[in-house]
């Protein structure tokens, strides 16, 4: 083969390396940029969840101070309640009347085991919100 030749050959083939070079780079660029993409993406879908994760967080507390708040009202509420039924108890006995005959006792009465239902409720509502926040 003549020198001519060769180098013809020679720059055909580094041609050829040259190329393919250029088809792996290409192909590389154009991976990174679709990895930047998708990664984009995640990161402000996950900013998106993160905020609003936050915002429930927030209300989450909120709703719990309400709640335990109702329920110190409930606890007061319930204490008042026994203090009356008790006075009631006893004026009553004095007086020789049954309470149950008495409709406000019996309002109060029967209230005492509801309001404690509630405070149940609630307590139970708080303790969950509790593991949340």
């Amino acid at each position: 083969m003549d020198s001519i030749t060769k180098q013809i050959l020679q720059k055909f083939s580094t041609q050829k390396v040259d190329l393919g070079i250029m088809q792996d780079a290409n192909k590389l660029i154009n991976d990174i940029s679709s990895g930047q993409k998708n990664s984009n993406s995640l990161i402000d879908s996950s900013m998106e969840l993160i905020s609003k994760f936050a915002k429930i967080n927030q209300e989450a507390g909120n709703e719990k101070k309400n709640i335990d708040k109702q329920i110190e009202n409930l606890k007061k509420l319930i204490s008042r309640s026994e203090k009356i039924i008790s006075k009631y108890k006893s004026t009553t006995s004095d007086l020789g009347v049954e309470p149950n005959k008495i409709k406000e006792y019996q309002i109060i009465d029967g209230a005492i085991g509801t309001l404690n239902a509630i405070e149940n409720s609630l307590q139970s509502y708080s303790n969950d919100l509790k593991k949340y926040i």
